[in-house]
């Protein structure tokens, strides 16, 4: 009978060989439910009636049966035993679902591992490309190395085997003066060099001593120092006025330390200019520039006295900006700033281009602190050559300047707001004056003359300086909201009247000194 039970159950796979083991353990294999339903002593229960079922089956046996019938192979039957599990959530209320553990969801599409050792292999090559790579680069930044210090010793050997007579360069003339459309962009650095050699002969130390008297009325003897530049081979000498002002002797020193006394062939005083004269011949003069053809940022060059001490000093900048109204002695001059450095010493000096040539005479320089805490730095001052060579035939006939435009009329300032421009507001008329015949009113705003805006007395004056009495031109007005055109006719400025000398006044026998005055 047992022979014929097992081609029924040999697919069976949940059903277990019956054993003669307690139907406890059996109970307790099965599953979870058969635990708890199994807690009491089981009772020895006969085998079902299966077995008086199954006595007389039928003889015949399926044709796929016996094809694919193989002899089972008996072995003892050894269940593994599983790892304790751990208890089980207590079951839930009807109607719910109940409680499962998290399943990981299976890997989609995951490609096999590739072979370890392949990946190693593959990270070898890797490895020995980068390193063949990272050496051609530095044999490749060694060569480019070599190559250019190769290259520039063999440029170097050439330059130095070049003639002397190249590289000394003639001095500019002014009818050759570069414009900035020609004017070369790149200098060789031997121009800065080059310039100072070959303007020292030109350049001159100014000294200037004069009396003083202190509180006591003793006499003392002071003197200042400044620079000046040759403008002619017999001797004439372009300075500043501050630096001869009040001078009862001028001392000329040249450069091979030679001294010559000057005298003051004219001066002005509101254009800060003097010129002198000493007795030598043979001079070499300057070369005069244009002003007018800087631009803001051109590198300039100033040598010069600092001090008084430290002659024939060079200092370099740039042009900063133009056309600043500098005040000296409450008149505004026309300068042009730059910041190349300027000290006590300077004024008077030579300022001059990349070409050699001088484009100004330095004067000024802004000093002392901004705000209390702040110092001043690298803010200069320079006269444009131009504005001191329109002055210098009068100053060498006349001893001053002649036939300087006038109009007759006093100004203010006026600011702008509303319809209102800024201007030189006119606050007076002289009569007769040209101002007078030209139509002006008081109350008249002055907004331009000929070419040139005027936002105030200072650009006024600046517009005014290139003209002459006799020259007419047209004045642009703002009067009572419209915008007029006058012509005017320009006088000359009145010559001065010479003072009458003074006589000594008696001497009172008491009040000669502070303290006596309280003593009569």
């Amino acid at each position: 009978m047992n022979e014929n039970l097992n081609p029924l159950f040999e697919d069976a796979d949940i059903l277990t060989p019956l054993t003669e083991e307690p139907l406890e353990k059996a109970a307790i294999a099965e599953g979870p439910i058969l635990r708890e339903t199994m807690t009491e002593e089981p009772t020895v229960q006969e085998p079902p009636v299966r077995d008086i079922v199954m006595e007389e089956p039928a003889v015949q046996t399926p044709p796929v049966r016996e094809s694919a019938y193989r002899e089972p192979v008996m072995r003892p039957y050894v269940r593994p035993v599983p790892p304790p599990m751990p208890p089980y959530p207590p079951y839930q209320p009807y109607g719910h679902a109940p409680m499962m553990p998290p399943v990981a969801p299976p890997m989609r599409h995951a490609a096999p591992n590739p072979p370890e050792e392949k990946k190693e292999e593959k990270k070898k090559d890797k490895g020995l490309v980068w390193r063949m790579a990272l050496l051609g680069l530095c044999f490749a930044l060694v060569g480019s190395i070599l190559g250019g210090l190769l290259v520039g010793a063999y440029l170097n050997r050439k330059h130095d085997d070049l003639p002397q007579q190249i590289v000394q360069n003639d001095r500019p003339s002014a009818t050759q003066r570069p414009t900035s459309q020609n004017r070369p962009q790149t200098m060789p650095e031997t121009t800065l060099s080059q310039l100072y050699q070959d303007s020292l002969p030109s350049i001159v130390g100014v000294s200037n001593q004069y009396t003083t008297y202190n509180y006591f009325g003793q006499p003392s003897t002071s003197g200042g120092t400044g620079t000046g530049f040759v403008i002619s081979s017999d001797g004439e000498i372009l300075t500043n006025y501050h630096v001869i002002e009040n001078a009862e002797t001028l001392t000329i020193t040249m450069y091979d330390g030679s001294e010559y006394p000057a005298k003051v062939l004219g001066y002005e005083a509101e254009s800060d200019v003097a010129l002198l004269k000493i007795e030598a011949t043979d001079l070499i003069p300057v070369v005069m520039g244009d002003s007018d053809a800087l631009f803001v940022g051109e590198q300039i060059a100033a040598i010069g006295n600092p001090l008084g001490e430290l002659t024939y000093t060079m200092t370099v900048g740039y042009v900063s900006a133009k056309s600043r109204a500098v005040y000296t002695d409450e008149m505004p001059i026309n300068m042009m700033q730059i910041d190349a450095a300027i000290n006590p010493g300077n004024s008077g000096g030579p300022l001059f281009n990349l070409n050699g040539e001088v484009v100004g005479i330095t004067t000024a320089k802004y000093s002392g602190t901004a705000g209390g805490s702040a110092t001043i730095e690298g803010i200069g001052f320079a006269i444009p050559i131009n504005d001191v060579l329109a002055i210098v035939d009068d100053l060498r006939q006349y001893g001053s300047v002649q036939n300087r435009a006038y109009m007759g009329v006093v100004v203010g300032n006026s600011v702008a707001a509303g319809e209102i421009p800024a201007g030189a507001v006119v606050q007076q008329i002289e009569k007769g004056s040209g101002a007078e015949k030209a139509g002006l009113l008081v109350n008249d705003i002055i907004v331009g003359v000929g070419e040139s805006k005027v936002y105030g007395i200072d650009t006024l004056y600046q517009a005014l300086r290139p003209y002459r009495g006799g020259d007419s031109v047209e004045l642009t007005v703002f009067r009572s909201g419209k915008t007029l055109t006058l012509t005017i006719t320009f006088d000359s400025v009145p010559s001065q009247a010479e003072p009458e000398p003074e006589t000594e006044a008696p001497t009172e026998t008491y009040g000669d000194f502070p303290w006596d005055y309280f003593f009569p």
